[in-house]
């Protein structure tokens, strides 16, 4: 059986793990993989510097992730959940380069926008 992972932007994923803290939820999210503190975090690729992060956990990934020294443009897919803060269990991370990422990243918007403005008729 397919999974399905829905697309948002990490400030989305953000007020949707605070709204319904006991769901899990498939995602789908495009953004800026960075290791702080020995911890990964993911932020909206449209941030600059200190925008939102979403925390990552990578246990469940199956193959290698790159050096996380320098920061990765990457679309993740896996679950999200509260456990004492939003996290997004990783089970599958694309790496992309930049400009593939950042034309991803617009389409993706333009599709949820106009699947949304559909949706409210």
């Amino acid at each position: 059986m397919a999974n399905f992972y829905i697309f948002n932007t990490i400030g989305t994923l953000l007020v949707k793990c605070e709204e319904h803290k006991k769901t899990v939820m498939n995602c789908r999210a495009l953004g800026i993989l960075q290791s702080l503190n020995g911890r990964f975090y993911l932020s909206d690729l449209d941030s600059k510097g200190d925008g939102v992060k979403i925390r990552i956990s990578l246990a469940y990934v199956e193959t290698s992730v790159p050096s996380t020294v320098i920061p990765y443009v990457v679309q993740v897919f896996g679950a999200l959940q509260w456990t004492n803060k939003p996290v997004i269990f990783t089970k599958i991370v694309q790496v992309l380069d930049t400009h593939t990422g950042v034309r991803l990243n617009e389409a993706l918007k333009n599709i949820e926008n106009s699947h949304l403005a559909n949706f409210s008729l």
